[in-house]
């Protein structure tokens, strides 16, 4: 088991956006109304087989996500303080100091 964010394929026709706000909905119970989102990552693998796009969405309060069977807990933490193991995804993105300061620079403006 690892720590991940939610995520998922995206559905033939769907915006990388589109199926963001999908799945904090079947994920997290939660929608996306007025996104503050920042673009993180957009990674492909080697073999082009496996893509993924990482967004910074800004919530204005913590909340008490509903999680669907994909997820038996959550945590809201510093960056600082990610939880171990992370997912091997995620944990490259985490370690991209770039992606690191579009995060610091997202959350100071907001």
């Amino acid at each position: 088991m690892t720590w991940a964010l939610p995520g998922g394929k995206i559905i033939p026709g769907e915006t990388p956006f589109q199926g963001l706000a999908r799945e904090i909905e079947e994920e997290l119970g939660g929608r996306i109304s007025d996104p503050k989102l920042v673009l993180l990552d957009y990674y492909v693998s080697k073999n082009e087989k496996f893509r993924y796009t990482t967004y910074f969405v800004s919530v204005d309060v913590e909340f008490v996500p509903l999680l669907n069977d994909e997820h038996i807990g959550y945590a809201w933490l510093p960056l600082a303080a990610a939880p171990k193991p992370l997912h091997p995804g995620i944990s490259r993105t985490l370690a991209d100091t770039e992606i690191i300061n579009k995060i610091n620079s997202a959350k100071s403006s907001n």
